[in-house]
């Protein structure tokens, strides 16, 4: 096992202390602190281990256990431990009830004692291979080998004697001392202690990204956790991190988007709604001329004009200039999907999360602009620099709020409540696209001559995302 130095972040969070809604937002002069939406890791609340670090912990409860019932044997505080599932309460109270359950092995004279016969495989066995945990039943180390192999293999921790009536349990200095010299399976066997350990423990998390084994402590109300791997999860619920939206609202929407969103997808990419009476529409032939079985509205399924105006002025019955005109101004048509209101959501909540992903990939080619084509003028100034790469932090802030927010307005019945929550969503889409045309150009040129209007569209991005994440958070 590799071993890990315990990994902790703590961030300083400077809220704007007047959250209220207010006429002021569109004045450019507002001064507003840097805006967190949530606490991040606290130094001694969150940390991060390694399985190695996990066993030490474990190791440690088991001897503090020990001490606290009268120093009993660390494998009886082990069983006691694994049995109620880590519960020390639940352990204490087994103990106090039942006392012992762990029997001391009588040391085998090895001079004085005859052959036995191993009881799985009938062969004679010498003293120094006669195992037994019962002090009644003996057998041979190979056969305890292979048990035990096959038992941890399978995941089992709670493994008693061979004999079929015997309840005595195996216990955890037998298991190391069996496999002391067989680290690959001893490795396996901590495996899934420290598994149950994660599991019951509702302090401890692995990281749920798949590829990387790092474990998750958290001893504080704040769910958001940023694993050293890079991956920020809920605490709570073990997803993706989702703050506005609470663990109850990701969870419906969660349940939707397995049910739903395949159907969903696909309709976004095979149909599109008639623009006479918006009831979705698949194209099932070759041609472009499209008639609403509905309403039975002619149109053009490439620009969704009137079919009547199409002719030689847009290239012909089957082919449409007008849409090849749009596809090289790199416009696109776009769809309302009327009633489909989970679809409506979905498609809100899919375009966020891709428009983050794209400005993610950009925001090298803005970095590198900043690194190599800045002019001595640009270096000198004070805002430049530091106005850019904010306002980069706080759109992929806002990507992510606005993503999050679409299954809660999803989740949401009040028509009073719905409103208020579209304005305030609105409002931060509008800030957010306009803030992202101002960064994402090509020129380090043209970065410069939009540097006091970032810095000013900055400020009030700041303000509408802190007020709908703390408005939202709240429903």
């Amino acid at each position: 096992m590799t071993h890990l130095s315990d990994f902790d972040e703590n961030f300083d969070e400077n809220f704007d202390e007047d959250g209220d809604w207010d006429d002021t937002w569109e004045n450019d002069s507002i001064e507003i602190n840097h805006i967190l939406e949530c606490k991040t890791n606290d130094l001694h609340n969150i940390k991060i281990y390694n399985s190695q670090n996990i066993e030490n912990i474990i190791n440690s409860e088991i001897e503090n256990f020990s001490e606290y019932l009268g120093n009993i044997t660390h494998d009886e505080s082990f069983y006691l431990l694994m049995k109620h599932n880590w519960n020390k309460d639940k352990a204490t109270e087994d103990f106090c009830n039942n006392g012992i359950h762990i029997s001391d092995i009588v040391k085998i004279d090895i001079e004085n004692k005859k052959l036995k016969q191993c009881m799985v495989c009938f062969d004679d066995i010498l003293p120094i291979n006669q195992l037994t945990i019962c002090n009644e039943h003996f057998f041979c180390k190979n056969c305890w080998n292979g048990y035990l192999t096959s038992q941890i293999n399978d995941g089992n921790t709670n493994m008693r004697c061979m004999d079929p009536k015997c309840t005595k349990h195996v216990t955890y200095s037998f298991i190391r001392t069996l496999f002391n010299k067989n680290p690959k399976i001893l490795c396996k066997y901590f495996t899934w202690i420290i598994n149950s350990f994660v599991q019951y423990k509702n302090t401890y998390k692995y990281c749920p990204n798949p590829k990387c084994e790092l474990i998750s402590f958290n001893n504080d109300d704040e769910n958001k956790t940023t694993c050293t791997c890079g991956t920020i999860f809920c605490f709570s619920c073990h997803q993706n991190y989702h703050f506005p939206a609470s663990c109850s609202v990701i969870n419906l929407w969660n349940k939707k988007c397995n049910k739903d969103s395949e159907n969903a997808l696909w309709l976004m990419e095979n149909t599109k709604n008639c623009p006479k009476c918006k009831i979705s529409i698949e194209k099932n032939h070759g041609c472009n001329h499209m008639t609403c079985e509905n309403c039975k509205h002619q149109f053009c399924w490439l620009c969704k004009e009137d079919w009547k105006k199409h002719g030689t002025a847009t290239g012909g019955f089957y082919k449409c200039n007008v849409f090849i005109k749009m596809k090289k101004n790199n416009q696109i048509v776009k769809e309302d999907y009327g009633d489909e209101r989970f679809l409506h959501y979905f498609s809100r909540y899919k375009n966020h999360d891709e428009a983050k992903e794209i400005f993610y990939k950009n925001v090298q080619k803005i970095e590198s602009m900043l690194e190599k084509d800045m002019t001595r003028e640009m270096a000198q100034s004070i805002s430049f620099e530091h106005n850019v790469k904010d306002s980069i932090s706080l759109l992929l802030e806002c990507r992510e709020t606005l993503k999050w927010s679409y299954p809660i307005g999803y989740s949401i019945e009040d028509e009073t409540i719905k409103d208020l929550f579209e304005f305030w969503q609105q409002n931060l889409e509008k800030y957010c696209e306009y803030l992202n045309n101002l960064i994402e150009v090509k020129t380090i040129y043209k970065l410069w001559s939009n540097n006091k209007t970032i810095s000013n569209t900055m400020r009030t991005t700041k303000k509408y995302h802190k007020n709908l994440c703390n408005k939202l958070s709240e429903i």
